[in-house]
């Protein structure tokens, strides 16, 4: 005669282990191939961040050397009529 579990015990039977573990392997092996993927996005997106990073920079660069121009020119022109007014 088999012994009962204590109350509130739980018996897991091999085929029931057998196959949560089955379930577990096939859940781990997708959780894989998403963490795959995903390691390639992240990749991509650091690329992408390079680039934007880039053309932030040549933004700043064009918008001093546009103001620097701009200035430069401004101060000729000032001087340039200043001497046609003397004239």
């Amino acid at each position: 005669m088999t012994e009962q579990p204590p109350p509130g015990s739980v018996v897991i039977t091999p085929d029931e282990l057998f196959s949560r573990i089955d379930v577990v392997r096939d859940e781990l092996r997708e959780m894989r191939s998403d963490v795959r993927a995903l390691s390639s996005e992240v990749r991509r997106l650091a690329d992408l961040d390079n680039r934007v990073r880039a053309l932030e920079q040549f933004r700043w660069r064009t918008v001093g050397a546009a103001a620097a121009l701009g200035s430069i020119g401004g101060a000729g022109l000032i001087s340039l009529l200043q001497a046609v007014v003397r004239i």
